[in-house]
């Protein structure tokens, strides 16, 4: 913007300070007893008055005659020079043109950048959520498990207890029958109680008998 605000302000006056100085030079006629242009025409006489003088003492400068005749007193040579003028104007204005896109493209290149490493970090931190959560859900489960093995093999060992337990009475209680039988005591105790039970059982026999006769 800066640019164009100052080719706007200075090439109105650049503009009329070259036709004034293109009128000076192809118009108007200069002073005929004063000055550099005395006795000439116009002032751009002036050029191919030094080039008839040239040619006349230095004849090796026949070069500098022949560019004047075939390039500056040609219009063809204007006519290449303001179409090279203009491709090299062209060229510089697609050359910045190609600047201002690439320019734009990285700023676009950039944001999308951006964008892209915000959704990669928001989907890190979502992982890392729920990484965070699947691992106290292992934790819980495996203090489920160590609970559930303690708690297994607690009434394992307590069923082993019991049973080991009963063992140990029922072996004690055989060893106490088999020490009572051993005794005199219980022999005579059990040979009275079968002598009692043999009486009873012939008084009953000879009273079943008694009736029949």
């Amino acid at each position: 913007m800066t640019t164009i605000f100052i080719f706007l302000l200075f090439f109105p006056g650049f503009l009329g300070v070259l036709c004034l100085l293109g009128v000076t030079v192809w118009k108007w006629k200069p002073s005929k007893r004063c000055g550099p242009f005395r006795g000439l025409n116009v002032p751009y006489n002036s050029i191919s008055h030094f080039i008839r003088m040239t040619q006349e003492k230095f004849a090796q400068m026949f070069w500098l005659t022949w560019a004047y005749k075939n390039l500056i007193k040609n219009p063809l040579f204007y006519f290449l020079l303001t179409i090279i003028v203009f491709a090299i104007i062209y060229l510089y204005l697609q050359i910045i043109d190609g600047q201002k896109m690439m320019t734009k493209l990285l700023q676009e290149h950039i944001s999308n950048e951006g964008k892209d490493k915000t959704y990669l970090l928001r989907k890190l931190n979502t992982v890392k959520v729920k990484i965070g959560s699947s691992k106290e859900k292992l934790s819980a489960m495996k203090i489920n498990e160590e609970l559930n093995l303690y708690f297994e093999t607690r009434r394992a060992i307590d069923y082993q207890t019991r049973r080991f337990d009963e063992h140990s009475l029922a072996k004690d209680r055989d060893t106490v029958s088999e020490q009572d039988i051993e005794e005199p005591g219980y022999q005579r105790t059990h040979e009275g109680s079968g002598s009692a039970l043999a009486l009873a059982m012939a008084a009953r026999h000879q009273a079943e008998q008694d009736p029949n006769e």
